[in-house]
């Protein structure tokens, strides 16, 4: 058995979402603020003496779109664009247990390629220079800087602006408890952003966006009541999602004891470009309620949704060895950290 190491990549969700505008070059100017929680899969790698990439995918995920282990896995990708930059000979190879599902707008994807470039870069002699793994980060993909800079570096609450490369680490929010709705299906980020009106959002002022600072505190409440300007195009895209929506939300409006006694009345949210509908919560036992309400209604509701409690993140993410063990695909972490993200 030969040592490797181990990371979580965290699952996200968007405290609200504005879209500002359409660039030039097709992309989509946001603003949102990104919260990672304590939904994770697991990744494992190690250096290999022959060039190139493998990986082995485990999951237990059930629900959200079908994942690859093949060249469009964006673990794949990302341990590629390291080896690429880096230079340096021999290869990488990877196993990844899957638990946050695909297509459910909680960036597993982005964050898997996020955790990919942590080990690459502490499994490299010559670590990249931050520069460029923040440049590599933003080419895999729009959440993919968040993760590397977040979680694993101690800012598990971020705002974000431009396609979500532009961050600024903020205060932890009241609510730090979610209730997860995680539907069957899951949904086309590029299809959710084909259906949104390009007439209501306008094309994005570049120059003001790039000149735009650190959030004002006015500016995060708005978007934390705002909601999310992707949910209704998702809706007409994937009707199924409307209809669950329509019927969990109901459910929570006629809630009772402590959840119609909140000084703030939960509802439901959409994350991302979805499917994951979700509801934040001040505390654990006000969560506890709404988890165990939306559970009865959901199976009511539509075969195969889960219900899943989760919390941000209340410590950075560091890598662990582990023994690589050909005939154990689910390894244990030693308990022995190895350093952060370079």
């Amino acid at each position: 058995m030969s040592e490797c190491l181990a990371i979580r990549a965290p699952a996200k969700l968007n405290l609200g979402l504005r879209v500002v505008g359409r660039r030039a070059d097709g992309y989509h100017e946001l603003a949102t603020i990104f919260v990672a929680v304590d939904l994770t899969d697991l990744l494992v790698a190690r250096r290999t003496t022959d060039a190139g990439v493998s990986l082995e995918l485990e999951s237990d995920v059930q629900s959200g779109l079908p994942v690859s282990a093949g060249e469009d896995n964006l673990v794949i990708r990302a341990a590629r664009a390291h080896l690429a930059a880096s230079g340096r000979g021999g290869g990488l190879a990877f196993r990844l247990r899957k638990r946050i599902p695909a297509g459910a707008g909680l960036g597993g994807g982005s964050a898997d390629a996020a955790a990919a470039l942590v080990l690459a870069q502490q499994l490299d002699d010559r670590p990249l220079p931050p520069a460029t793994l923040a440049a590599l980060a933003t080419s895999l993909g729009a959440d993919v800087p968040f993760f590397l800079a977040g979680p694993y570096a101690a800012a598990s609450t971020c705002f974000a602006r431009g396609i979500g490369e532009r961050l600024w680490p903020i205060a932890a929010r009241e609510t730090r408890d979610f209730v997860l709705v995680l539907p069957p299906f899951g949904t086309s980020t590029r299809e959710v952003f084909a259906a949104l009106n390009a007439r209501l959002i306008g094309d994005a002022d570049e120059r003001k966006v790039r000149a735009a600072e650190a959030p004002t505190a006015a500016e995060l409440a708005a978007l934390e009541a705002g909601g999310n300007d992707l949910e209704e195009p998702a809706m007409r895209c994937t009707p199924e999602l409307r209809r669950l929506r329509d019927r969990l939300a109901d459910r929570l409006a006629g809630a009772v004891g402590p959840v119609r006694n909140a000084r703030a009345r939960p509802r439901l949210q959409m994350s991302g470009s979805g499917s994951t509908l979700f509801v934040a919560l001040h505390d654990a036992a006000q969560a506890d309620e709404v988890a165990a309400l939306l559970g009865a209604a959901a199976d009511d509701a539509m075969a195969g949704v889960r219900v899943v409690r989760t919390r941000v993140l209340a410590d950075p993410l560091v890598a662990d060895t582990v023994a690589w063990d050909p005939e154990a695909p689910r390894p244990s972490v030693s308990g022995r950290p190895a350093r952060g993200p370079q």
